[in-house]
């Protein structure tokens, strides 16, 4: 009797990916590296290629990393570039004798040098649909784990550090709440509700909320009670002129509602564009504005709307010229407004670009790309001239060719002017 020897099946070889890269100053930029597969392995070195062609190999500039490869992503620098000049961007892997390569990033190396990488924080095994603001010195994150327990998060600017606060103390846990603040009687005030809650047992699965709170993230999680919205259940979205935050609901109604000195609610005229899967809000000077984001098959995210306070009015102003996305971002800094990133509609393909609005000429123009890792659900907050992005999720396909959604957890400055 004899058994029949099982093959051994060779491991898979690693397979490397460089995610993005941006320049740091004058001699130097920074690259983000994905290593996966590396357990099954034992590759001697990992690293980056770079030269003026394409399609760089070890024989060209190389920067070797002097920690051993592990899954995830890294970090590496590139030195004594040239500015004016473009290079073309790798990293590679070694195993026994052979080198791999990862796809080519193209670098445009010249100022200005606007982007800074800040702490990241460790949350990756956790969800990363959170809703944040700008507050004091720095952005408040609200994280929810589950429609119980919500986690608070303080990213403070001068430290550069993230300093967990006291989770959120409400009856129900939510995810993608409405969180903002306002000037209320010439002080600051975070106000936080509506967001919806996952039932899988039930019909559409979301349960809307419409509670509404004053929140203080900082004294213990104290909050005040305000009356519920006084709109229907759906998704919101919002944007905010010194003591007015206006709320617009995205439903058959396309109600407009506006909260005076966090006290109030007053009804304004309905916002005049079509039921989009997503409103992206901003403000810019002293307007507001909605970029309609429509998932529709013939439809496309190209809307966008100024709203007059003074006036009540809503005016169509000059159309997103970017790609087709949905799941995008916006900001605003030093009255301009800013709007990008997010996802393909019908492929799973995340986006890095940021494109810029100039109300005083109604029109775009390509501002720059995204250096972190995150596609969608990328928060972005102001303080003074500088903006805050990052965390949510970066988009990628799966060996099946199916979208993949996984956290990223890095930090970014961007100082535009």
């Amino acid at each position: 009797m004899s058994c029949k020897q099982e093959k051994e099946t060779a491991p898979e070889a690693p397979k490397i990916n460089l995610v993005s890269v941006y320049s740091l100053n004058p001699t130097q930029a920074e690259a983000k590296i994905e290593l996966t597969g590396i357990r099954n392995n034992s590759p001697k070195e990992y690293g980056l290629v770079w030269s003026e062609s394409p399609n760089p190999t070890i024989n060209n500039n190389k920067k070797t990393a002097a920690a051993n490869p592990e899954d995830g992503i890294s970090t590496l620098v590139l030195s004594e570039l040239q500015l004016e000049t473009t290079y073309y961007v790798r990293a590679y892997i070694k195993l026994g004798n052979d080198y791999y390569y990862s796809n080519n990033i193209t670098l445009s190396h010249r100022g200005p040098f606007i982007w800074r990488s800040l702490a990241s924080i460790n949350w990756s095994d956790k969800p990363n649909l959170v809703s944040s603001v700008a507050f004091r010195s720095g952005v408040i994150v609200v994280r929810p784990i589950d429609n119980i327990n919500t986690e608070v998060w303080y990213y403070f600017a001068p430290g550069n550090n993230w300093q967990q606060q006291k989770d959120l103390v409400l009856q129900a846990a939510r995810f993608e709440p409405l969180l903002f603040k306002l000037n209320k009687f010439g002080d600051e005030a975070t106000y936080f509700g509506g967001g919806y809650q996952v039932k899988e047992n039930i019909p559409g699965k979301y349960i809307y909320l419409k509670d509404f709170w004053q929140y203080d993230f900082f004294s213990g999680g104290t909050s005040e009670e305000y009356p519920d919205f006084p709109f229907g259940l759906a998704n919101l979205t919002h944007f905010t002129l010194d003591t007015r935050t206006y709320v617009i609901e995205n439903s058959a109604n396309r109600s407009v509602w506006m909260l005076l000195n966090g006290m109030s609610w007053h009804k304004k005229n309905d916002f005049p564009g079509t039921i989009s899967e997503r409103y992206v809000g901003f403000a810019a000077g002293n307007k507001g504005y909605i970029l309609e984001e429509d998932k529709s098959a013939t439809g496309q995210t190209k809307k966008l709307y100024e709203y007059n306070p003074d006036a009540d009015t809503w005016v169509r102003k000059a159309d997103f010229p970017g790609e087709d996305r949905v799941n995008g971002m916006a900001f605003s800094v030093n009255n301009k407004g800013y709007y990008g990133l997010g996802q393909a509609k019908d492929s799973p393909q995340g986006f890095s670009d940021i494109w810029q609005y100039n109300p005083t000429t109604d029109s775009w123009i390509k501002f720059t790309d995204y250096p972190g890792i995150g596609h969608v659900g990328v928060t972005a907050n102001t303080i003074g001239n500088k903006a805050y992005l990052g965390l949510g999720l970066r988009v990628k396909a799966s060996a099946a060719g199916a979208e993949e959604y996984l956290p990223a957890t890095d930090f970014w400055e961007v100082k535009p002017d």
